[in-house]
């Protein structure tokens, strides 16, 4: 009978030590806020080819490209975590990559308010949700309220 209840005082101690710090981290959710911001923007950007430069689409693009990357990445870090630290680098990208992500709606948004002010006709666009920042920028969402810990 002593002997289980060692066993068993074994494995809890385990499990406690080992399993639940590697699953407080929440590492889907922070991938799922990076995705959405990618997905906004990418909407956002749809049929704005005839309303911008060539030359301002390439650089929008290549925020969400860079976001697109570093959420990859960070789905990559966590499915190969051996550790914490590991899954801390999975939410430290995901959430990089939806910085990256509001960052191209913003650089878009102004593009397009430059435009408008140049005087070329272009058909009314998305405005993105305003911040108290000011009505010229694009809101950008509040940090999760994750911690470490459930």
């Amino acid at each position: 009978m002593k002997s289980r209840s060692i066993g068993a005082i074994a494995a809890l101690t385990f499990t406690i030590t080992v399993a639940v710090p590697v699953c407080a981290f929440e590492c889907p959710e922070h991938f799922a806020e990076a995705q959405a911001a990618i997905d906004k923007t990418t909407g956002d950007m749809q049929g704005m080819s005839k309303m911008m430069s060539r030359h301002d689409m390439d650089q929008v693009h290549g925020l969400l490209k860079h976001a697109r990357t570093l959420l990859v990445e960070a789905k990559h870090s966590h499915d190969h975590a051996d550790k914490g630290h590991d899954h801390a680098m999975a939410i430290a990208k995901a959430d990089s990559a939806r910085g990256y992500a509001v960052a191209a709606d913003i650089f878009h948004f102004k593009l397009m308010q430059n435009s408008h002010k140049h005087g070329a006709h272009k058909p009314a666009m998305h405005k993105p949700e305003m911040s108290g920042h000011g009505a010229h920028q694009p809101a950008m969402p509040a940090m999760p309220k994750h911690g470490m810990h459930k």
